[in-house]
């Protein structure tokens, strides 16, 4: 597995979008002995969330410099104008005509209880049911309540409720107070469900369909926040393939039936525990049952340096993966192919020149024979497949220049494989690919270095750096990144994974935005307004460049989180992860 796979939240509307939203942001802390609200909420639902104290995570969002950073930065303005904010925005009015007030942040406080649920059930249609408790003399004092007037009334066995339809857009908002529960919803036949079940009389709950009741089963014990996912059924709706940016629809579709994902905080660190059901245990029962996998990832991590900015290994990578990581990025690092160019070629006419005599000899009325194709295999990619690699490993290094005006880069490759490397071998192949790219393979003879064990640098000015001994390889284009990968080959293995990836975020984020406004010729930052350029104008008529100012003002909206981490074990029969999000002190 070369990439974990990333389940969030992908819908929202109006107020209960923000709900969604402020419930992954932040985890509450008090504890109730209720119900479980999954046993009131109709069976159906594709995505359900419930959170212990939602009343206190609103006000923790609200009160956050997270927040008060973002809605004035580059990323907030890009998603206002984006397609899914004015569609979310078209509907939260139709909601709001529907429902006779505002769906605004004053009315989400007004009905943010303590423990409260939130299912959805249709996200094309925005089709929702939210559950929370609080006390009932509170839910009298809502701006909901104080409406129920323009409202229906109806009842569902003793339990009333309260619908309203707007005629034009055919939105319904029903709600009801029964004791200690506020419940609002987009359906009607979802509420009164839910009344029903509340009164112990229904008999088709969430709680014991089969994708939830699996997907709680193999989790540990509920965090602050818990979100359960019926992947088959998310994945299967056009807004999902649509807006999933991580743009693995298919490998989600193929892999995981059903999923959830708990989250756990501290004022250091906050902590996500997923589990995904895998759909066909069987396919990977080898991967679960052969721990050396997960052994060769630990033997990988030990090399890791302490000062590492970025990091990702995983177990059984493909030859693909090796020559992705070793000639492309090492090698002749690019970002992608050359785009292809609209413009016609340009013809110089200064000379006159358009040809020469010997072309009067070309026939043009005969066929040219095609070159013969080259089918040699890649001499590179032979001797990796050769290897057959337990696990890989990528580093990656920024450092400013000496005069502070650009950002490097620096990478290096770790692979640990089954069988033993032929180092005359390998070096004889890395020469000749650096080889071709010099006149007279000058400065493409390697030189050993001792630095404790020996390694090999090319004599000229690459910086291409080899250390093969037994099952490891390492190359870098860094002497002194390979320097450092080496110290670490003493110590003994880490844990096993899978596949594990770390980021430094704090120390990494200003040497991004610098490269990156090198690359888009962004202007540079400003006191005091860190997304706002003055050669930029009014930042509502202007367009952000994508990683300077948009994914930049992202990152320092969130400058408080010094790194990330994700590790994640396959069992078999479902992949385990913990992402964790450390916060700086």
């Amino acid at each position: 597995m070369k990439r974990n796979v990333i389940i969030s939240v992908i819908f929202g509307i109006s107020v209960l979008a923000a709900t969604a939203a402020v419930m992954m942001q932040v985890a509450g802390s008090s504890a109730t002995n209720s119900r479980p609200l999954a046993q009131v909420m109709p069976a159906g639902s594709l995505l359900y969330l419930e959170t212990k104290d939602f009343g206190s995570l609103l006000k923790h969002w609200n009160t956050s410099p997270e927040k008060q950073t973002w809605v004035k930065s580059d990323n907030y303005q890009v998603f206002s104008r984006s397609k899914l904010f004015l569609r979310l925005k078209h509907d939260q009015g139709e909601f709001a005509v529907a429902a006779g007030f505002p769906p605004d942040m004053a009315m989400l406080d007004q009905v943010a209880g303590s423990e409260s649920a939130f299912a959805v059930y249709d996200i094309g249609k925005l089709e929702f049911l939210y559950v929370t408790r609080m006390p009932e003399a509170h839910a009298a004092e809502s701006a909901l309540w104080q409406k129920r007037g323009d409202y229906q009334p109806r009842k569902v066995g003793d339990a009333s409720y309260y619908v309203r339809v707007e005629p034009e857009s055919k939105r319904t908002v029903a709600f009801a107070v029964s004791g200690d529960y506020l419940l609002l919803a987009t359906r009607e036949d979802l509420l009164a469900g839910a009344l029903t079940l509340l009164s112990g009389k229904g008999t088709n709950p969430l709680s014991s369909e089969g994708w939830y009741t699996k997907a709680v089963a193999a989790a540990a014990k509920p965090g602050d926040l818990r979100m359960v996912m019926n992947l088959e059924a998310i994945v299967a709706t056009p807004q999902f393939r649509s807006y999933w940016i991580q743009e693995n629809v298919s490998e989600i579709k193929s892999r995981y039936s059903a999923g959830v994902s708990d989250l756990f905080r501290t004022p250091s660190e906050y902590r996500e525990e997923r589990v995904l059901l895998l759909k066909d245990s069987q396919s990977h029962s080898e991967t679960a049952s052969n721990p050396d996998m997960e052994a060769a990832v630990g033997q990988a991590l030990r090399l890791v340096p302490p000062d590492s900015v970025f990091y990702e290994s995983w177990a059984k990578p493909s030859t693909d993966d090796l020559m992705q990581a070793i000639s492309t990025e090492i090698l002749s690092p690019h970002f992608g192919p050359r785009p292809v160019s609209k413009l016609a070629p340009n013809v110089s006419i200064s000379e006159g020149s358009v040809g020469s005599e010997s072309d009067l000899e070309v026939r043009i009325d005969e066929v040219r024979p095609a070159s013969p194709a080259n089918k040699e295999e890649n001499p590179l990619k032979t001797i990796l497949a050769a290897a057959d690699a337990s696990a890989l490993l990528k580093i990656k290094d920024t450092q400013p220049t000496p005069d502070g005006v650009f950002v490097q880069t620096h990478s290096a490759v770790a692979v640990i494989a089954k069988n033993a490397w032929d180092g005359d071998k390998v070096r004889e192949v890395l020469q000749r690919s650096v080889g071709n790219m010099t006149s007279a393979r000058l400065g493409a003879t390697w030189a050993p270095h001792k630095q404790g064990a020996t390694y090999y640098q090319l004599d000229g000015l690459s910086a291409l750096s080899l250390y093969v001994d037994k099952t490891l390889l390492l190359v870098s284009d860094s002497p002194e990144m390979l320097q450092s990968l080496l110290a670490g080959a003493a110590k003994p293995p880490d844990k096993g994974a899978w596949y594990a990836s770390r980021l430094e975020h704090k120390r990494e984020s200003g040497n991004f935005v610098k490269m990156m406004r090198s690359i888009e010729g962004a202007g540079p930052t400003y006191a005091g307004s860190p997304d706002r350029n003055p050669e930029h104008g009014n930042a509502s008529s202007r367009q952000p460049k994508f990683f300077s100012d948009n994914i930049g003002s992202l990152s320092r909206t969130l400058a408080r989180v010094e790194s990330e981490s994700i590790e994640v074990h396959d069992l078999g029969d479902r992949e385990v992860q913990t992402v964790r999000y450390r916060w700086a002190e």
